[in-house]
């Protein structure tokens, strides 16, 4: 059946096992077409009450996850663009837009860093928001100094 192939049900020799595995075929046939449409009303199509419910409650779920999906990806979306702007700002300050703390402490190390090495002067990294932030941008800005030396 997984073949979705209606010759297998032809093989059966029993008249009413072999009706049962055309309609259990038609049956999966339209709730794969349901699910890829989305559309409920093609469960209808199925030969039980449970059956159709069942397909309604398939293609809900189905629905509500793309939903989720979708609103997740425009939400990652803008999270990399608040990042390009950031980025492009070099606005320290506005890491905190970020929300979220470990993402607030890679944007803070990034900026503060570039600028350290830039001007090279490591006390730049006390502007970071967490003592562990400093002590990573003095690290990593004290060694990018030092690669910018003859």
């Amino acid at each position: 059946m997984k073949l979705n192939d209606a010759s297998f049900c032809d093989k059966i020799s029993d008249d009413e096992y072999k009706k049962e595995c055309r309609t259990n075929l038609a049956d999966q046939q339209a709730i794969d077409d349901a699910l890829i449409k989305m559309d409920p009303i093609i469960c209808d199509q199925l030969s039980t009450a449970d059956k159709k419910e069942s397909c309604k409650v398939q293609v809900e779920v189905a629905k509500k996850e793309a939903q989720i999906k979708q609103e997740t990806a425009a939400k990652e979306a803008k999270l990399v663009d608040l990042k390009n702007e950031i980025q492009q700002a070099g606005d320290v300050s506005r890491c905190k837009e970020l929300v979220d703390s470990n993402q607030i402490a890679a944007c803070e190390l990034n900026l503060l860093v570039n600028s350290a090495i830039k001007a090279k002067d490591t006390s730049i990294c006390k502007q970071a928001s967490t003592e562990a932030t400093v002590k990573a941008c003095e690290k990593d800005a004290s060694e990018g100094i030092k690669m910018q030396e003859p």
